[in-house]
């Protein structure tokens, strides 16, 4: 039976298209859909590329790797296996979406506390208004009375 993680990983890994390459002790798996693949180490900064390992130890399990490590080319050896890469993602994305229910806690608050203190303001608005209605009043008594 398969595990909640092992659902989410698998929704996870069918996102994008995938292109495969088989060759040597590990196949080249490139995703042209980037949300949230690392990037490698080396100098050019690029994201990593999905291989699968073919080696006994670890049959068929996909690790992320410097995409020029089978080109012969200088690469910075990054290298992290996919399912512990998405558990973290995972991670940041749970403590994330946590600090965002907790913000829009604290807003909702300051929010209520903000109309409280407006429907003090409007009653003082409107106790303000009646006051200067007298005022005006008293003024054109004292006017009338004078002449």
């Amino acid at each position: 039976m398969a595990s909640n993680s092992d659902a989410k990983r698998s929704s996870f890994m069918s996102m994008g298209e995938v292109s495969f390459d088989e060759s040597d002790s590990a196949s080249n798996l490139e995703t042209h859909n980037s949300y949230g693949v690392p990037s490698c180490e080396c100098r050019r900064k690029s994201k990593a590329v999905v291989y699968t390992s073919k080696t006994s130890k670890n049959p068929y399990r996909t690790f992320y790797g410097c995409r020029y490590y089978k080109e012969g080319k200088t690469h910075c050896k990054y290298f992290k296996w996919v399912d512990e890469h998405i558990d973290e993602r995972l991670a940041e994305l749970e403590e994330g979406k946590q600090n965002l229910e907790m913000d829009t806690k604290v807003i909702e608050v300051m929010m209520k506390d903000m109309q409280e203190k407006m429907k003090e303001i409007m009653g003082w608005k409107k106790k303000m208004k009646v006051m200067i209605g007298f005022m005006i009043v008293i003024v054109i008594i004292a006017m009338v009375s004078r002449q």
